[in-house]
């Protein structure tokens, strides 16, 4: 993890500080800064990292009950530059396993440039995309998290109903989903709820500025 400037991590209270520029593979526009005297990731018109994208897990991780779970196995898809393992090791504590799927290989260079992602020992990476992993991954997680933005967006295949029953399939019994989104209308919101409730059978919600976290947990029978 490179070392952070002493005179920027000053000035960084008092304005934001660009560090460096880069073009993902899935994500352009991207950048690293050091605000408030830490780093952050961001795209071209959100944050990726660290930033508001943390806070807003933080508190879907709060409002579900993450800690008092203490789950076991937990995946990540969207893993970006490490905001949810930050929070679960550092933040509530957890010792579960952890495996962090990120598409784009420029999110995870910079990720363990800035952010120490190589040093969390319970933490695995997949190089690959979301849909490519859970279809070949014969595992059940305890926990999974969704972050699958490209920009502002989550691309179409990640709000379909198919995708949600395959993420109900890799949790385990009483398993719980996290899936962020930023709606682009007010329709879209009552849609994934809508899928989320025929597929699991319960949903409850996180609300953090434009971001909604949906909360759903994985009951005896899919139906």
């Amino acid at each position: 993890m490179k070392k952070m400037n002493t005179l920027s991590r000053m000035a960084s209270w008092l304005f934001s500080v660009p560090v460096e520029q880069a073009v993902g593979s899935r994500s352009p526009g991207l950048e690293v800064r050091i605000e408030q005297g830490r780093y952050v990731m961001d795209a071209k018109s959100v944050n990726y990292s660290f930033g508001q994208l943390h806070r807003v897990f933080r508190k879907a991780f709060r409002e579900a009950g993450v800690r008092e779970r203490n789950p076991g196995s937990m995946l990540v898809l969207g893993l970006g530059a490490g905001s949810i393992p930050h929070i679960a090791y550092h933040e509530l504590g957890l010792s579960g396993s952890m495996t962090g799927v990120e598409a784009d290989p420029e999110v995870l260079r910079l990720g363990r440039t800035y952010f120490g992602l190589d040093a969390y020992e319970r933490l695995r990476v997949e190089e690959c995309d979301a849909i490519e992993f859970l279809l070949r991954d014969g595992n059940r997680y305890d926990l999974i998290a969704v972050d699958l933005f490209i920009d502002a967006e989550v691309p179409a295949v990640f709000r379909e109903r198919d995708f949600f029953r395959i993420l109900h399939g890799r949790l385990a019994d009483r398993g719980l989903l996290l899936y962020n989104v930023m709606p682009a209308g007010p329709g879209e919101g009552d849609k994934l709820s809508g899928h989320l409730a025929a597929i699991f059978g319960n949903s409850a919600e996180t609300h953090s500025g434009p971001n909604i976290v949906f909360h759903a947990e994985r009951k005896e029978k899919q139906p």
